[in-house]
C-alpha cells in the first residue's frame, strides 16, 4: 500500500464524488481508487465473528469514512440518484463498496423510507455474512429510527411473523439496534414479540435470543426479570429454561433468588 498523501487523496475524493450521477463511472473509478491504496498483506483475525469473508481492498477506513462524509449532504439534496448509485455499489461483491450503499440507506431522507426498507429486506435475505448483516440492520435503519420508530417496529413485526422461518432471525437481530439505542426506553413490545420463541425449542435463532437477552439485561434489568419471571409461570421450554439460568449471575443476589424462585415452580412446555 503506497503513503498515503492527504492533499492529493482529496483531490481523487473530490473527482470521485461529482461522479455520483453516473453510477457505472463512479464504479469503475471506486475501484482504480481503492485498488491504489489496497493493502494487499492484510489478515484478519480468523477467531472475530465479524469476519468479513468476500473480497475487500482492505484500504485505510478514513478513506471510505470520508468517501461517506463527502456523499452525505448528496443524499439529502438528490435522494434518487444516490439510491441508483447505492444500488449500483450494492451489486460488487466488495465489502467497501457495501457499506458506502448501507450509509447511503441510513442517510435518506424520511420521504423516501418506504424504499429504506425495501432495500434492507431485500439485501437481508442474501446476506451471508453476520459483518454485513448486522451493519445493515444498525446503520441503514439510522434514520428511520430516528424520525419513525413505529416504522421500524412494524418492520421488525412484519420479519417476525413471516412463515418462512428464515426471516425471523432477521427480525431479531432487528431489535439490537434498538436495545443498544440509550435513547430507546420502549421496551414492552420487544418483550411481546420475543416471548413466543421462549415457548418452544427454537435453537436456530438460539444466539440471536442471547444476544437479545444480554443487551435487556444491561439496559433494564428489573423489566427483563419481570419478563422472565412471566415466561416461566406462563409456559417455557426445557431449552429456554436452561437459558434464562444462565443470565442468573446477570442480576444482584436479590434478583436471583427471585428469579430462581420462579425457575422452581416453573410451567413447562413438553410438547414442543
Amino acid at each position: 500500500m503506497p503513503a498515503v498523501q492527504l492533499s492529493i487523496l482529496k483531490k481523487q475524493i473530490d473527482d470521485l464524488i461529482w461522479k455520483y450521477t453516473q453510477p457505472e463511472l463512479f464504479s469503475r473509478q471506486l475501484h482504480d481508487l481503492l485498488s491504489h491504496y489496497a493493502n494487499r498483506v492484510f489478515r484478519g483475525g480468523k477467531n472475530s465473528k465479524n469476519v468479513y469473508k468476500g473480497n475487500k481492498y482492505n484500504s485505510p477506513k478514513f478513506i471510505i469514512d470520508q468517501i461517506i462524509v463527502e456523499l452525505n449532504p448528496l443524499v439529502i439534496e438528490n435522494p434518487d440518484r444516490l439510491i441508483s448509485l447505492a444500488d449500483r455499489l450494492w451489486t460488487e461483491n466488495y465489502l467497501e463498496f457495501k457499506l458506502i450503499s448501507i450509509s447511503i440507506l441510513g442517510k435518506l431522507p424520511p420521504s423516501h423510507f418506504e424504499d429504506v426498507l425495501s432495500h434492507i429486506q431485500n439485501w437481508a435475505e442474501n446476506i451471508s455474512s453476520s459483518l454485513l448483516i448486522e451493519k445493515l440492520l444498525y446503520d441503514a435503519s439510522k434514520n428511520i429510527r430516528f424520525n419513525n420508530i413505529d416504522q421500524w417496529l412494524d418492520q421488525i413485526y412484519s420479519w417476525l411473523n413471516n412463515p418462512n422461518t428464515k426471516f425471523h432471525s432477521i427480525g431479531l437481530k432487528a431489535t439490537l439496534p434498538l436495545i443498544s439505542d440509550n435513547t430507546f426506553e420502549n421496551f414492552p413490545p420487544l418483550f411481546a414479540m420475543i416471548t413466543p420463541y421462549f415457548q418452544k425449542d427454537n435453537y436456530y435463532v438460539q444466539n440471536e435470543l442471547y444476544s437479545i437477552l444480554s443487551g435487556l439485561i444491561i439496559r433494564s434489568p428489573v423489566e427483563t426479570s419481570y419478563f422472565f419471571k412471566q415466561i416461566l409461570s406462563s409456559g417455557i421450554s426445557k431449552v429456554h429454561l436452561r437459558t434464562i439460568r444462565k443470565f442468573l449471575p446477570k442480576f444482584d443476589k436479590n434478583t436471583q433468588e427471585t428469579i430462581r424462585d420462579s425457575i422452581n415452580n416453573a410451567v413447562i412446555n413438553e410438547n414442543q
